[in-house]
């Protein structure tokens, strides 16, 4: 079974209206993602692709597969200009025409730094694993947007694991 994530992701190019922006050979031309933050277990690198500059990474547990699995975490970049708000807004309409009763609310939105964390919550939708998702967007200017998830099939997951995944969101480093 895909990851609704992907399915969300490809669609996101069409909600969004991407301006691609040529920019230098930077790290982000060169398909460069910043590092992962994890919690103590060990995880893998499963899936990775660079399409025309835009980038994604999906990690699993050690014993896991982004077939199967019961966590994820997701590395994205994306070639453009961003408005992070929007961007989350897009994922909200994009995942609500493919699972109708999904939860989906805005943690935070940093207006000043261009970036925002939201959640979401599928369950019963066909097709779809059950899931709860964590994400951050941050805005490059002028060159792109990272987006990071953290998905578990765990729906139940508690408020200190809950806090302590945005805290790894929040610390990953973006350089430019």
């Amino acid at each position: 079974m895909k990851c609704l994530m992907k399915k969300i992701v490809l669609n996101i190019f069409l909600f969004c209206n991407i301006v691609v922006v040529i920019s230098p050979a930077t790290a982000y031309a060169k398909g460069k993602l910043p590092q992962p933050v994890f919690d103590h277990r060990a995880w893998k690198l499963s899936w990775s692709e660079n399409r025309d500059g835009n980038r994604f990474e999906e990690y699993t547990l050690k014993q896991e597969t982004v077939e199967n699995w019961s966590e994820l975490v997701t590395m994205q970049f994306f070639k453009g200009n961003y408005n992070a708000l929007k961007f989350a807004q897009g994922m909200k309409q994009i995942l609500k025409k493919s699972c109708p009763n999904a939860g989906f609310s805005i943690v935070s939105n940093d207006k000043d730094i261009n970036s925002v964390i939201w959640t979401f919550q599928v369950s019963d939708c066909p097709g779809q694993k059950n899931q709860l998702e964590i994400a951050r967007a941050v805005v490059v200017p002028h060159v792109g947007i990272h987006v990071f998830h953290y998905a578990t099939t765990n729906l139940a997951l508690s408020e200190k694991n809950f806090k302590a995944w945005v805290n790894n969101l929040l610390k990953i480093k973006i350089s430019n």
